[in-house]
């Protein structure tokens, strides 16, 4: 009598492991959430392009379309980092389907960061090639033209008089920069407009 009572019991405890078993698999699988919205950033409120959308314990993550907008599917209560170069990280729990940032801007970073027309580069290591003169700085100058007024305003660039004629454009040499074939002559870009 008492090996079928232990039988049962074994058979019964085995049922009841098994319907929990399942149950905290199906719990942890509605656990999931599907999370989008949109990164943005808070001085214009412009969408942010390339952000990254972090679960941090999970290594998961996502970027941001070109119109800023995300999608992630993470178990909810996951910690999300939003992060963009220059911008200051966000971590927000995902507790709710749809989650838009702002991102403020990093006035430490902003200052070390150099966009170029191909990618970020730290100021740190592109200091000798990067230049810029201001408008303030060569306002005071009275010139025929701007290749004179940037005669003696940066290191490593020669501006002088070719031939001696009057209204004749100087010429300009940059340090580092020759070539066989084509113009030696720096291409001018002002207000996006190559001159």
């Amino acid at each position: 009598m008492s090996n079928i009572f232990f039988n049962s019991w074994q058979h019964c405890r085995a049922k009841v492991l098994f319907t929990a078993f399942i149950l905290i698999n199906l719990g942890a699988i509605a656990q999931n959430i599907t999370v989008s919205g949109t990164v943005s950033a808070k001085e214009d409120s412009s969408p942010l392009p390339g952000a990254n959308v972090l679960a941090k314990q999970l290594n998961i993550g996502v970027v941001t379309d070109f119109d800023g907008n995300y999608s992630i599917t993470v178990p909810q209560g996951t910690v999300l980092e939003f992060s963009y170069a220059g911008l200051l990280s966000e971590n927000v729990k995902a507790n709710s389907q749809t989650i838009n940032v702002s991102l403020e801007n990093n006035p430490v970073t902003l200052n070390e960061t150099v966009v170029i027309g191909y990618g970020v580069q730290k100021k740190k290591e592109v200091t000798g090639a990067v230049v810029q003169v201001k408008a303030e700085d060569i306002q005071s100058f009275v010139t025929a033209d701007i290749s004179s007024a940037l005669e003696g305003q940066i290191a490593g660039v020669s501006v002088s008089s070719q031939n001696g004629e009057p209204g004749s454009s100087p010429g300009i040499l940059i340090r580092g920069v020759s070539s066989l074939t084509g113009s030696n002559d720096p291409l001018y870009v002002v207000d996006g407009v190559p001159l």
